[in-house]
């Protein structure tokens, strides 16, 4: 599934416009902010870029989803804000991941609108293993695995909970069960109706 969270702040300035795309893996949340820098001029950021950037300040080297995590709560025990003020460092910007609920329901209390794709697991399972079979780094995950590493973190913390918590946000919802150009329509759409 993918969650599209669309806002505009014109209290910060009148043409200001921030995306967030957020969805499970597969789900297609990097092809729709590409989709959005390419027609409509939107900076790509990532919340995986600014843990990047950070593990190195901390001289974590990032090898699975614990050192993320770990990273995480580093950033957010630093800078609760951190991944809030990401969302204004362009006039117009589509964050490619944020999934935390308390950051998206203060950009929603801002003026946001959400716009959830959301599909069948076993669609979002079948792109993954495609994914990790034509890189040919390790084999793809069984599907239990694929639903197992969606549900749990590695603190053992439903992460299900906050991706429902995201979905029952939504203005908007799109199926990706679908060719894509009928969903990246429907995003087209949505966007005509916010903007």
């Amino acid at each position: 599934m993918v969650w599209l969270f669309i806002m505009s702040k014109s209290t910060i300035q009148p043409s200001r416009c921030i995306v967030n795309v957020i969805g499970h893996a597969g789900a297609g949340k990097s092809t729709v902010c590409s989709y959005l820098e390419r027609t409509s001029g939107f900076f790509v950021s990532s919340p995986s870029d600014v843990m990047r950037m950070r593990a190195r300040e901390y001289g974590i080297t990032l090898r699975g989803r614990a050192d993320y995590v770990h990273v995480n709560n580093l950033i957010y025990a630093d800078d609760p804000n951190a991944f809030f003020d990401m969302a204004f460092v362009h006039p117009r910007t589509c964050l490619d991941g944020q999934r935390a609920p308390l950051t998206v329901r203060r950009l929603k209390e801002a003026g946001a609108y959400v716009l959830a794709l959301v599909g069948p697991d076993e669609l979002l399972y079948e792109r993954i293993a495609a994914d990790v079979t034509r890189s040919g780094h390790r084999r793809p995950p069984t599907f239990e695995e694929y639903m197992a590493d969606r549900a749990i973190d590695d603190q053992g913390r439903d992460i299900s909970a906050n991706t429902q918590a995201v979905i029952d946000m939504a203005d908007f919802v799109i199926s990706i069960d679908q060719p894509l150009h009928a969903v990246l329509q429907g995003v087209s759409r949505a966007m005509e109706t916010i903007l």
